[in-house]
C-alpha cells in the first residue's frame, strides 16, 4: 500500500531523520527558509510555510515532498550565505546523508511508478541497498542508543521488488482512492458531538 507504507510511513520518518540532522547541524532555519520558498510546478503545490509548522501531513502532501525533499535538504546544507562554513569533516557527512536522502527518495518515487520491467526493479533494489549503506551517517548523531531501523515499514519495502515481479505495480494496492472518498465522512465525525 503506497499510502500508508510509502507516504506516511517511509517518507515521514525520512522528514523526521532529517529534521533531526538539519537540527544537529544547525540548518533547519536554513531549510525552512528554502522549503517556505518553494517554487510551484505541474503536479505539485509548494507547502507556503515552514516545515516545522506543519503538524499533519495528507498523502498527498507527503508524495509532493518525495519530489523536493532531496533538493531542499542539499540546498539547506549547502546554504553558507548566513551559516558558518561548514568543516571538511562535516561536508563528508553532508554529502552521505545527501546520498542516503537520495537513494531513499528515488527508491520512493520508483515505486509509484505504474508499469515495471526488469530494469526498474533492478534500480529499485540498488537504491535500497544504497540507502541501507549509507543510512548510519544520517541518524548516527539522532537516534538514541539502542535505536535501530528495523520496524516493520522499512522491512516490509524490501519486499517490494518480489511483490511487483509476482502482482505487478503497488499502485493497484494503494488505499489512497478509498481514503480520500471517506474524508467526507470522517469530518462530518470530527465535526458531531461523538
Amino acid at each position: 500500500d503506497l499510502l500508508h507504507n510509502i507516504y506516511l510511513g517511509i517518507i515521514e520518518h525520512m522528514m523526521d531523520w532529517i529534521q533531526g540532522f538539519l537540527t544537529h547541524h544547525n540548518r533547519l532555519v536554513a531549510f525552512d527558509f528554502i522549503w517556505k520558498r518553494l517554487p510551484p510546478y505541474p503536479s505539485f503545490k509548494p507547502p507556503g510555510r515552514a516545515y516545522r509548522s506543519i503538524t499533519q501531513w495528507t498523502g498527498k502532501e507527503l508524495r509532493d515532498v518525495g519530489k523536493v525533499i532531496l533538493a531542499s535538504f542539499a540546498a539547506a546544507l549547502r546554504r553558507n550565505s548566513d551559516q558558518e562554513r561548514p568543516s571538511g569533516d562535516q561536508i563528508q557527512e553532508f554529502n552521505q546523508a545527501i546520498l542516503c536522502i537520495r537513494y531513499l527518495s528515488d527508491f520512493c518515487l520508483m515505486a509509484q511508478y505504474k508499469i515495471h520491467t526488469g530494469k526498474t526493479i533492478g534500480y529499485m533494489n540498488y537504491y535500497l541497498q544504497s540507502f541501507h549503506r549509507y543510512k548510519d551517517q544520517l541518524v548516527k548523531e539522532i537516534l538514541e542508543e539502542k535505536s535501530h531501523f528495523n520496524f516493520p515499514k522499512i522491512h516490509l519495502i524490501s519486499h517490494f521488488s518480489d511483490q511487483i515481479s509476482n502482482y505487478g505495480s503497488l499502485s493497484q494496492y494503494s488505499t489512497e482512492i478509498c481514503e480520500s472518498m471517506h474524508k467526507e465522512l470522517k469530518d462530518a465525525y470530527h465535526r458531531s458531538n461523538k
